[in-house]
């Protein structure tokens, strides 16, 4: 008999022997505590008490004898206006801008590297109500036209967002980005 075999012997032994175990019900003492029977008289009073004597009725308005005046109509008294509810200004989940779901940091240009080009580039991106950069306009450039293109190239084509949403529904929006191209001293 080979070892393989040896041990799957071994093994079938083994998950037949557990079975068994684990099948197998041990019967567990039941102890049953009686408790004492004991009675306690209690003392009781019986209070009688006499019923409460009902509350005498105003005695009628007396009946005029003749009726000079004319009745005068009731006059609807106007009926309260509820208010109607205000309505609700915002709902769960609604944006007041849109928001970045995905970036990318923006390829620094080769030619800029060179030249040793640094500068911080900000840009208002209009959004549109799926979510997509639409156009975008430069509030501040860095300086170099290269590098504003750099960065307002990479949210155009990399980025996406959540758009602005307004009563649970989505609506075009903007959003102001900013992003430095920074240069390491490697000395």
């Amino acid at each position: 008999m080979t070892d393989r075999e040896q041990r799957s012997i071994a093994l079938l032994v083994a998950v037949i022997v557990h079975s068994v175990i684990f099948i197998t019900v041990i019967p567990v003492p039941v102890i049953t505590i009686v408790p004492e029977k004991t009675t306690v008289q209690v003392p009781v009073k019986f209070v009688v008490r006499e019923p409460a004597p009902e509350p005498e009725s105003p005695p009628p308005p007396p009946i005029p004898d003749k009726v000079t005046e004319k009745p005068v109509p009731a006059v609807p008294t106007p009926k309260p206006v509820a208010a109607a509810p205000e309505a609700p200004k915002s709902l769960p989940g609604d944006r007041q801008t849109a928001v970045v779901t995905k970036h990318t940091v923006p390829i620094y240009p080769k030619s800029a590297l060179n030249q040793g080009l640094t500068g911080k580039v900000i840009a208002d991106f209009a959004i549109n109500d799926a979510g997509q950069p639409t156009h975008y306009r430069i509030i501040t450039s860095s300086g170099h036209a290269i590098l504003d293109n750099a960065f307002t190239q990479t949210v155009m084509s990399y980025y996406t967002f959540e758009p602005k949403r307004v009563m649970g529904k989505n609506m075009p929006g903007s959003i102001r980005l900013s992003y430095s191209f920074e240069l390491e001293d490697t000395l």
